[in-house]
């Protein structure tokens, strides 16, 4: 059933970072979809664009910042904490070219955030910064959402999240949702 979905296009990439082409060469970019997984669409949260170059270049130091919205900047990202951390950076290793990717959403907590760590080990990271903690219990899987009524067990919500990267959980979840089982999750932010 999986493969006949993906065969025929259904649902959408799972995974934090995608491939993509920028000015003819590979790279890999945010998924602006990937919020899908954890948040009802009509209110999913995004993390600033990023480009990631395919190859890291050898005299390169990457690092990955994780975290919600305090790691983030909101709210305006450009006073995101990882700029200020590459500029004081450069500014004391001058010789060393600091990559640093800040891949941050609102209101997410450590079960989106291990979904995007695992993605980022794949892109040859030299450091991981995560800063995080605010959404622990209102964010996604959290006891107080307002997502889910109760809060699961942790082996219930990683198995919840493994199926809704793949596309028979994506069918699943949006038959739920058109049924109107989900019917009291909130319409705006």
């Amino acid at each position: 059933m999986e493969l006949s979905l993906r065969i025929v296009g259904y649902g959408f990439p799972a995974a934090a970072i995608i491939k993509c082409e920028v000015d003819g060469r590979d790279a890999y970019c945010n998924n602006v979809k990937f919020g899908w997984r954890f948040f009802p669409r009509n209110i999913a949260r995004e993390s600033e664009p990023f480009i990631i170059p395919a190859d890291k270049p050898d005299d390169t130091y990457r690092i990955f910042v994780l975290g919600a919205s305090a790691a983030k900047g909101e709210p305006d990202p450009a006073f995101c904490f990882g700029r200020f951390l590459r500029l004081m950076l450069q500014e004391e290793y001058p010789s060393v070219k600091f990559e640093l990717i800040a891949i941050t959403m609102t209101a997410i907590n450590s079960h989106v955030v291990l979904e995007i760590a695992k993605d980022c080990a794949r892109h040859d990271a030299d450091l991981f910064i995560v800063y995080l903690g605010n959404n622990e219990v209102v964010g996604p899987y959290g006891a107080g959402t307002v997502f889910a009524p109760l809060s699961a067990r942790l082996s219930v919500i990683r198995i919840g999240i493994a199926l809704k990267a793949t596309r028979l959980g994506q069918l699943l979840t949006n038959l739920v949702e058109l049924v109107g089982a989900e019917k009291d999750i909130p319409k705006i932010w």
